[in-house]
């Protein structure tokens, strides 16, 4: 029950900490086979620091492992005066996010960019309707598109029957059937209703029939290339970069 409650990217980082440990632990004879005492970790996230490894990764590893331990042996690390410390250290070390948050004028000005940054005006099409979707929705866009090109699991990405564009007294609007997110992985899909925006290139009612007019029909997934590839997350940000 405990193990449904956690996202399928918190199993992905869960199991990729395990696996490292078990394969530091075949090294080192001084630790147990799993994580049982501070002495482990904190052997562990210093031989981690040691391969080079990123912050981030030692952090997220060595929060993985608390968590293990917590619910095998009923030990709480996090508490420990020197994993508290370790961890201390890690986030300093962490580099600094430069990322701006983004505005209505800073999508505006992407929008307009991708004319030059993409390969053609179907690709501007197709990134501008998923800039402007995830923007005036405030989606992740983990959850208009697929994660990596080779997933076969549609559910988690935007589906043609998933949005339809509808008009009444108050103008055009996007109705986006959202079928599961990060927090919500379980249970009933949620509409959300986006309306228009005049006066601007970011509309998103705009923005996506313009996309629409021109994307394959025979394809489920609802962004895709023009040879009826999945879009991936890596391939919406990379413009941005």
């Amino acid at each position: 029950m405990i193990d449904s409650s956690y996202s399928r990217n918190t199993h992905r980082v869960y199991g990729s900490a395990h696996s490292a440990y078990v394969a530091f632990a075949s090294q080192c004879d001084i630790v147990h086979q799993d994580v049982q005492d501070s002495q482990d970790l904190s052997l562990f996230m210093t031989y981690l620091s040691c391969q080079q490894k990123s912050p981030n990764t030692i952090i997220s590893y060595g929060s993985a492992l608390i968590q293990e331990c917590k619910r095998t042996y009923g030990v709480n690390l996090s508490t420990h005066f020197v994993i508290k410390r370790l961890f201390r250290t890690f986030r300093k070390r962490r580099p600094t996010d430069w990322r701006l948050p983004m505005t209505k004028q800073l999508l505006e000005a992407v929008l307009a960019a991708t004319t030059s940054v993409c390969y053609n005006a179907y690709e501007s099409a197709l990134f501008s309707g998923i800039f402007s979707l995830a923007f005036y929705g405030m989606f992740r866009i983990s959850e208009l598109v697929a994660s990596t090109c080779v997933s076969s699991k549609l559910s988690t990405s935007l589906r043609k029957s998933h949005i339809a564009c509808s008009k009444d007294s108050n103008g055009q609007y996007l109705k986006v059937k959202l079928t599961r997110s990060k927090t919500v992985q379980e249970g009933p899909s949620v509409d959300i209703v986006i309306r228009e925006q005049q006066g601007t290139i970011s509309c998103p009612v705009l923005c996506v029939k313009a996309y629409k007019k021109a994307r394959p029909k025979s394809i489920s997934h609802y962004f895709a290339h023009s040879d009826g590839a999945q879009v991936t997350t890596y391939q919406v940000n990379r413009p941005i970069i």
